[in-house]
């Protein structure tokens, strides 16, 4: 399986590897996202949780072009199981 760093050196789509080179920007971005509907949750553990995933997924995916929604997504219900009343 091809890390991530590798598939750079291969020709992909500007999409791809835009998710790839932007990582951080779509990070913090995903995690403004889901401040705003969790204030009370701090700023560090969401971007942690965007983090982590965001890597998980570049490590198994295929095709990254929906890999923020997916984390966005994903981290949201993660939260709404863990806070409930946010």
């Amino acid at each position: 399986m091809a890390s991530p760093s590798h598939m750079l050196g291969q020709k992909q789509p500007t999409a791809s590897h835009d998710i790839l080179k932007h990582k951080k920007r779509y990070i913090l971005q995903i995690a403004g996202s889901i401040a705003s509907r969790f204030p009370h949750v701090s700023r560090e553990e969401i971007e942690t949780s965007v983090e982590l995933q965001y890597d998980g997924l570049l490590a198994t995916a295929k095709v990254y072009t929906h890999i923020p929604s997916l984390i966005e997504g994903q981290i949201r219900s993660q939260f709404r199981r863990k806070y409930p009343s946010g």
